[in-house]
């Protein structure tokens, strides 16, 4: 994602996200906020599955800079590691 490379980000999508969010529209949701830096505030894990909060900045038009915090969700399944996207 931090490096807009949307193809690539798409692969660690879990397939229960993907069957959801075709690639095309993965990519529209996440445009916005791809690229930009984002700071890890909290992490924890449980043996399959992990959270973390990212705090992520960007700027807009009307609002200026505008900071926000997103949490993210990892699972472990069939020895892989996968992102659930809840875009």
């Amino acid at each position: 994602m931090a490096a807009k490379d949307f193809d690539k980000a798409y692969e660690f999508l879990s397939p229960g996200s993907k069957a959801a969010n075709p690639l095309e529209l993965f990519k529209s949701k996440t445009r916005v906020l791809g690229g930009r830096p984002a700071k890890v505030r909290s992490a924890s894990c449980e043996a399959d599955k992990c959270s973390e909060k990212l705090e992520i900045t960007f700027f807009d038009r009307r609002l200026g800079e505008v900071t926000t915090v997103y949490e993210e969700t990892w699972i472990k399944d069939a020895g892989n590691w996968w992102f659930v996207f809840n875009g």
